[in-house]
């Protein structure tokens, strides 16, 4: 699953990208770098992000162990072995031609195995659901720049192979993204965004606008 996911971005992003050399080839006359984007009204966006806030919890378990503790749960014999990364899959509806609201839905899988039994594991699955926000600070017809905020919950599960065993929880997560990036056309655009949450430090990914 995360290779097709990754390949597709990286096939939308590449679309993107040629859509925007060929609007340059094509029209050698117009100033396109200072020309306005006339956006749509509505996007949605598929990215893969790393370095989440989940992964931050679970590495710097010390560090996080006060804030954390009901997530993280007794690891005494169990060291992480499996970080899949941050998958989201968001929807955008531009307000005007700066700001723009949305959700995002993420989904993160860790897998944990025994430091001293080979056969003892622990699987945790994160699902997020974030209202967001996002302000365009620099908006052209090909590159836009922009910052992006969300606050939601986490529902996250433990199943452990020992006890064969589910528990669920939920609490607050969210999302600040102060540097984000597109790149592309009208219809389709490839983005990257720097920032800490539960979607990653680091995100890329490829957005339709309809």
């Amino acid at each position: 699953m995360k290779k097709f996911f990754t390949f597709a971005i990286l096939a939308l992003t590449s679309l993107a990208a040629s859509q925007t050399a060929q609007a340059q080839t094509g029209n050698n006359n117009d100033t396109y770098h200072v020309k306005q984007w006339n956006q749509k009204k509505h996007q949605l966006s598929v990215n893969y992000g790393v370095a989440t806030l989940y992964d931050f919890a679970e590495v710097m378990g010390d560090i996080f162990v006060g804030a954390f503790d009901h997530m993280l749960g007794d690891k005494d014999d169990l060291e992480l072995s499996d970080m899949s990364g941050g998958f989201t899959i968001g929807y955008r509806y531009n307000l005007n031609d700066r700001w723009a609201i949305g959700l995002d839905g993420s989904y993160e899988k860790m897998t944990m195995s025994g430091k001293h039994n080979a056969g003892n594991s622990l699987t945790r699955n994160y699902y997020s659901i974030m209202p967001t926000a996002r302000v365009y600070w620099f908006n052209k017809s090909h590159v836009s720049m922009y910052s992006r905020a969300a606050a939601g919950v986490v529902i996250f599960t433990s199943k452990s192979n020992k006890d064969n065993k589910t528990e669920s929880n939920a609490t607050f997560t969210g999302q600040l993204s102060p540097i984000g990036i597109e790149v592309g056309g009208q219809v389709l655009r490839g983005f990257g965004e720097f920032g800490f949450g539960a979607e990653g430090l680091l995100q890329v990914g490829a957005r339709c606008s309809f």
